[in-house]
């Protein structure tokens, strides 16, 4: 087994992207497989995950997705102790209204594994930057947001 040289923090519409068959994303999940990079999702992110996946395209698939990612394993669920819940708050309070509380975790657990984030969405990666994330974002189609 490889040591990967890297962590990948994938977003929500990272991953819906990804199970839509988006050529643009695949490359981060082959680094992941690849054991390149150590592939990051934290709880939050894989609940918001779930729940849009049910809306659009059922419980039946929002179950099946979601088993698949926790059995993935090259790809770490992360969960949210006091330094990443601390971060979270002093975040949300900072940026109230610009984030949510799925923003607020993923730019957390980024920040405290030392993540690159990926994500499509544009205001939590320019904030992301802000506080000294690496992150790429990727365009979600208008029909999947």
């Amino acid at each position: 087994m490889k040591t990967p040289t890297s962590k990948t923090l994938i977003d929500t519409g990272i991953l819906r992207l990804y199970f839509a068959g988006d050529t643009k994303v695949k490359r981060y999940f082959d680094e992941i497989i690849a054991e390149k990079s150590e592939g990051l999702i934290s709880e939050t992110i894989l609940t918001e995950f779930y729940y849009k996946t049910c809306i659009s395209l059922g419980k039946a698939v929002a179950d099946t997705r979601y088993f698949q990612l926790r059995r993935q394993k090259n790809l770490t669920i992360t969960t949210q102790d006091e330094k990443i819940t601390h971060l979270m708050g002093q975040l949300r309070c900072e940026h109230r209204g610009k984030l949510s509380l799925v923003d607020c975790s993923a730019i957390a657990t980024a920040k405290i594994h030392k993540a690159k984030l990926v994500t499509t969405d544009h205001v939590l990666a320019e904030i992301a930057k802000s506080e000294k994330i690496q992150t790429e974002t990727h365009e979600l189609p208008q029909q999947n947001r």
